[in-house]
Order: C-alpha cells, then sequence, then structure tokens
C-alpha cells in the first residue's frame, strides 16, 4: 500500500482512507489505478456509471462512515 508519498506498493493507495472524499473517490471509480487498477475484478463502479446520483452517493458514505 501507499500512504501520502511514503511506501509504494501494490494495494491501493490509504492516503485518506475512510475520510468522506476517500470514499467517494473510490467509490465512484475502484478501478482507479489509485486504488485496484486493473487488479479489480469484483467492485462496481458507483458514480461514473450513473448507479447512484450525488446525493445517493452522500448518502452511502455517510452511513459507511456512520454518521
Amino acid at each position: 500500500h501507499q500512504f501520502h508519498n511514503d511506501s509504494p506498493g501494490s494495494g491501493p493507495d490509504l492516503t485518506g482512507w475512510g475520510s468522506h472524499v476517500w470514499l467517494a473517490e473510490f467509490l465512484k471509480n475502484p478501478g482507479h489505478d489509485r486504488f485496484y487498477g486493473k487488479k479489480n475484478d469484483r467492485m462496481p463502479a458507483f458514480g461514473e456509471t450513473s448507479r447512484l446520483g450525488p446525493r445517493e452517493l452522500d448518502l452511502l458514505i455517510r452511513w459507511l462512515r456512520g454518521e
């Protein structure tokens, strides 16, 4: 894993892990190079395929964070 600019590795970048922004970016496109890249074979993209609108995505993130 990578964390900020240290320890680049083969796992997803954990910089900001669990924050609202990190979760939003992850849920929109988990196949992005920052996360799983081409190794993503299970996690669907919710934001970029219009599965969830901005409001629904925000509600999901708040629920995941226990807010």
